[in-house]
């Protein structure tokens, strides 16, 4: 935008921030100016340009993206933070295309333009900020000891008014930027809208001397507009005479002033004034001296408040309508320390903490608001009177019934502007994190126990790639379903309510596989004792064939029925049973696996044990009796707890 206005150093700051349209708040972003892209005043890029590269999306807690793209609902504000010039001066911001207010959003999509343009649904172009400077010594005054006070009050009807001579009349008001001055870009603002009058403040008004004027004409008139300012500080802080007269005086109830200046001391085309607050600061203005310079008070008509100056040239020198539209410091920055919009969202019962900082609050009306993703207030403070009360006041409970991917945006509304935000998202456990299950296969007939169930459940972040974190208490599982008992095929998905330390539940199925009946599921082998004499060795065969699979149909074959390890076959040398461990597999090729009885009996005792007998010896005469023979019999290592074996001739 071209307006002959001079660009800031190549290399200032710039800041940006912007508000989505579900109320979330942007970071803060910083660019810097450029003053050597092209020099010419109109281009986009001519000098004092910036540009906010927005084209990375930015993700929330919920996973959610914010992008800008210039589209309705979508606020930004704009500002440059004070600085100093190379001579000591204070740059302040003055306006800001959109939105008029320095540092206060506007939406990207208004029909309040001053300048600005949306590309929507890509960017915001033509874009500006204005900045004011104003003197931090007193060199565009006389010394405060020759200062003239006036404390008539201000003349009636001043246009019009046959004494005004040799004065200077107008009107103060703290702007706002609201009402008809929304759309206004080619003049300073009006009193309207929430704009307050100014009683009390202190108006200063100086003028040169003829010397003075002559001098400042060759020093300082004669410079290209950027040089002129740093020139009338070294030529007045040189010639501090060249001031001709100070006059200062107190706004009515009405913020209106008249200042009467000594007869010959005011020269209606070099003049510099400024507003004192009743703090003792001085607040940038809109005005015909945002420029520490001495010129007409129509020098600056881009910049002048309205309704703009005039003169009476019957009673000339005076002016009046000379008025200052004050732009109070806003600088005060309103942030939540406890949540924000990605690391630490908050959940329902939470309370949230707000911190000002900055210089002061501003004299207009101030208050606190908490908006939802809809822009509704939820909550409102009455005007604040300090940081601290505003802190106090400005606590926020998320109410129970906020859900995952809620917003709650703070705002500081000054003079009925939107100057200040925050924000933060509601994320539960439930959003924040993801239940998954595993499948569970089981073989028909078996059944699936809870342990089984609730070990089958992971739970990871919505990327789906980190475990549940190991500092936070775990979920507990709740099986709220039927658990397959088996005895039926196919898949069961069994529900599961999972619930998260902050209370909030949420449910996964669990898929349960019960494979289809197979011959080993269908039919169940019996077996048949075997048994065997001692000595007696038993084959593969005696086992096998001790082994029967009752109703199994001829028609699906016969099965295949195996002894495991043939070497614990009973060899017969040991009497006692013996369980072999014996496989049957079935033309489907499942298998069972049973065991058959071996017993090997006791070894007889004619076969264990062997009698020994000795020698009868007779007298000739004397018959022998079957128990001499019978007693001639001995059975060696016979156990006596087997009995007493019979021995007969």
């Amino acid at each position: 935008m071209s307006n002959g206005l001079t660009p800031v150093p190549d290399g200032t700051a710039v800041y940006m921030q912007w508000i989505d349209t579900d109320g979330v708040v942007s970071p803060i972003y910083r660019a810097h100016t450029n003053n050597s892209l092209s020099t010419l005043d109109g281009s986009q890029v001519g000098p004092g340009a910036y540009a906010f590269d927005l084209r990375q999306a930015y993700t929330d807690a919920n996973g959610k993206e914010h992008k800008y793209s210039a589209t309705s609902g979508q606020y930004y504000k704009l500002w440059i933070e004070d600085y100093q010039t190379k001579n000591g001066n204070t740059v302040t911001m003055l306006r800001q295309a959109g939105g008029f207010f320095p540092g206060s959003y506007v939406n990207s999509v208004t029909s309040n333009n001053i300048g600005q343009f949306p590309l929507i649904g890509t960017n915001m172009q033509r874009t500006g900020i204005y900045m004011g400077v104003k003197p931090t010594s007193d060199y565009m005054t006389t010394s405060k000891d020759q200062w003239i006070h006036d404390t008539q009050g201000p003349i009636s009807n001043a246009a019009v008014n046959t004494k005004a001579k040799n004065t200077v009349s107008g009107q103060v008001w703290l702007e706002t930027g609201t009402g008809v001055d929304l759309a206004n870009s080619a003049t300073g603002p009006n009193l309207s809208g929430n704009d307050k009058v100014a009683p009390g403040y202190t108006v200063v008004m100086s003028s040169l001397t003829s010397e003075g004027v002559q001098a400042y004409k060759a020093a300082v008139d004669s410079l290209p507009e950027s040089e002129r300012a740093d020139a009338a500080r070294v030529l007045l802080s040189d010639h501090p005479e060249y001031i001709s007269a100070t006059v200062y005086g107190e706004t009515d109830s009405n913020g209106r002033y008249t200042l009467r200046f000594p007869d010959g001391t005011l020269n209606d085309e070099y003049m510099y004034g400024y507003v004192v607050n009743p703090n003792g600061e001085v607040p940038n203005a809109y005005s015909s001296f945002t420029s520490p310079q001495f010129r007409s008070p129509m020098a600056n008509s881009s910049f002048v408040p309205q309704s703009r100056p005039g003169q009476n040239l019957i009673v000339d020198p005076m002016w009046y309508n000379l008025n200052f539209a004050l732009v109070p410091q806003n600088d005060v920055k309103i942030d939540i320390t406890n949540y924000n919009n990605t690391t630490k969202p908050a959940k329902p019962g939470d309370v949230a903490q707000i911190d000002l900082s900055g210089t002061q609050l501003s004299p207009l009306p101030t208050h606190i608001e908490w908006r939802d993703k809809n822009g509704n207030v939820v909550s409102k403070t009455d005007d604040i009177t300090s940081f601290t009360d505003g802190e106090q006041k400005g606590q926020f409970t998320v109410p129970a019934s906020a859900q995952s991917g809620d917003v709650y945006t703070v705002v500081l509304v000054t003079g009925g502007k939107d100057v200040g935000s925050d924000s933060f998202v509601v994320a539960t456990d439930k959003a924040a994190y993801v239940p998954t299950a595993t499948t569970i296969n089981k073989d028909y007939g078996q059944s699936t126990t809870t342990d089984e169930i609730t070990n089958a459940i992971k739970i990871t972040d919505n990327n789906g790639d980190q475990v549940y974190p190991s500092d936070k208490t775990y979920p507990s599982f709740t099986v709220t379903g039927d658990i397959p008992d088996g005895k039926t095929p196919g898949t069961f998905n069994v529900p599961v309510t999972v619930t998260y330390p902050d209370g909030t539940t949420d449910t996964v199925d669990v898929p349960v596989v019960v494979g289809e009946p197979t011959d080993a599921t269908t039919y169940e082998p019996t077996t048949d004792e075997v048994t065997k004499d001692y000595g007696t060795p038993t084959t593969e065969g005696d086992v096998t064939g001790a082994v029967t699979i009752p109703n199994y149909p001829s028609e699906k074959g016969t099965p295949t029925i195996t002894v495991d390890d043939p070497s614990t076959l009973p060899d017969g040398n040991t009497p006692g049973t013996v369980n072999v461990p014996v496989t049957v597999t079935y033309p489907d090729g499942t298998q069972d696996h049973v065991t058959v009885p071996v017993t090997t009996n006791e070894q007889a005792d004619n076969k264990a044990y062997e009698p020994t007998t000795d020698e009868v010896t007779k007298d000739y005469g004397t018959p022998t009796t079957e128990g001499d023979v019978t007693g001639a019999v001995t059975i060696p290592n016979y156990p006596s707890e087997k009995g007493t074996p019979t021995i007969t001739v």
